[in-house]
């Protein structure tokens, strides 16, 4: 499967109609360092144990496809808890850069999450 741009629909439509075979060029580049963002919402009820509900951000509402379902069992997640499961804590966290290393991930572990003795995953 392709998913090409609207302009070269009307090429890859042709070289289809044809049976001639289409050749895929990706001209880009990786780069380090760049800015991401994490977003981190804390249930915190004082009590000793914590959850932690994470999901990948990039991309939350143009990736339907990919990201769909763990939209729907983060925020669903995060609607039952608040209302519920009153003896623990919840961290809900989304992250970026899974793509390249899970940066964001590793950002949260380091400088943001909850001490790993009290938590469950």
């Amino acid at each position: 499967m392709i998913l090409v741009v609207p302009k070269d629909e009307a090429r890859l439509a042709a070289a289809e109609h044809l049976g001639q075979p289409v050749t895929v060029s990706v001209k880009g580049h990786y780069e380090r360092n760049v800015p991401g963002r994490n977003v981190i919402g804390r249930l915190d009820r004082g009590k000793a144990r914590t959850i932690v509900v994470s999901t990948p951000v990039s991309s939350w509402f143009t990736s339907t496809c990919e990201r769909g379902p763990g939209i729907v069992a983060f925020l669903a997640t995060a609607r039952v808890a608040s209302q519920s499961l009153t003896d623990v804590n919840f961290v809900f966290v989304s992250t970026s850069g899974h793509e390249v290393g899970h940066g964001g991930m590793e950002y949260f572990i380091r400088d943001k999450a909850p001490k790993p003795n009290g938590v469950t995953a």
